[in-house]
């Protein structure tokens, strides 16, 4: 820090959050721009939030054959477009190399700053990428250490999903009490899944058809890769700030909503860690 005393400095970080910022520079004043960019009316958002698609979820096998069997129905639905990508978690990335050969792949927290999926027309984002709870409690523990213990206790919240619609469509999100629990979180999983949704490059389809840009005068001869569309699919419950979704796909039953929370809350009062092995079973 003595070398950057008394100077301005910027930090250039698509996912840390600005508490995380202010604990490493507590005595400095931190002026956050994050510009909300509008994506293009051009790019089409489908969410699944009924089929999380976890690690574990995809370690039994009629739960892999489902997903595979989801990815194939979303390749039929764009066999006239020439690439389509998907991120998904690292083991299963394989299979889906195995079964799907033309799918461009890619796995959480090995995709982000990658450009390999970016002329992409169609990008599949498959599971929610929640990192070991012990694991991100034992970090929290190692960079607070000089802090108040971190509280490990954690809580359903509803959030809303954002849509090109009228009607406000709402999930229940597992999450800490502790505010550095939540910030550490929340960069390992809503932002690996908003970095995932990024990688197929959305602010750059063009909502002018490439017809339209000839006539004006627009269109670059020499950029042949010019999209007129793309189409996103995520596979996850969890509703992501700035991501609009424009169809949701799959969407749960009253009756199997309100089992799910029972489950929840069963586990709870036994004092149980809340993991989807245990709900399965419950």
């Amino acid at each position: 820090h003595k070398a950057l005393k008394g100077k301005p400095f910027i930090i250039l970080d698509a996912s840390t959050t600005k508490g995380q910022i202010q604990r490493l520079f507590p005595d400095r004043k931190i002026i956050e721009v994050d510009p909300t960019v509008a994506m293009s009316l051009a790019v089409t958002i489908h969410q699944n939030p009924t089929l999380g698609y976890g690690k574990r979820q995809l370690s039994d096998s009629k739960k892999r054959d489902q997903a595979l069997d989801e990815i194939g129905s979303v390749l039929a639905k764009h066999l006239d477009q020439k690439k389509v990508g998907l991120i998904t978690h690292k083991p299963f990335e394989r299979l889906v190399k195995n079964r799907f050969p033309e799918i461009k792949t890619a796995h959480f927290y090995g995709q982000r700053g990658s450009n390999e999926l970016a002329d992409c027309d169609a990008l599949m984002v498959l599971g929610t990428p929640n990192p070991n709870p012990e694991d991100l409690e034992r970090q929290a523990e190692a960079l607070y250490w000089d802090e108040t213990p971190i509280n490990h206790q954690t809580v359903l919240e509803d959030r809303a999903f954002e849509t090109r619609g009228p009607k406000t469509l709402k999930t229940s999100v597992r999450n800490y009490v502790d505010p550095r629990l939540q910030e550490l979180l929340y960069s390992k999983r809503e932002q690996e899944l908003i970095q995932s949704v990024f990688r197929v490059r959305p602010l750059s389809v063009a909502e002018v058809p490439k017809a339209k840009q000839m006539e004006l005068g627009l269109y670059e001869s020499g950029n042949p890769a010019v999209r007129e569309r793309a189409d996103i699919y995520l596979w996850t419950n969890i509703a992501l700030p700035g991501i609009c979704v424009a169809l949701m796909l799959g969407l749960m039953a009253d009756e199997d909503s309100k089992k799910l929370e029972e489950a929840v809350r069963r586990l709870w009062r036994q004092g149980q860690r809340i993991t989807e092995q245990k709900l399965a079973l419950v």
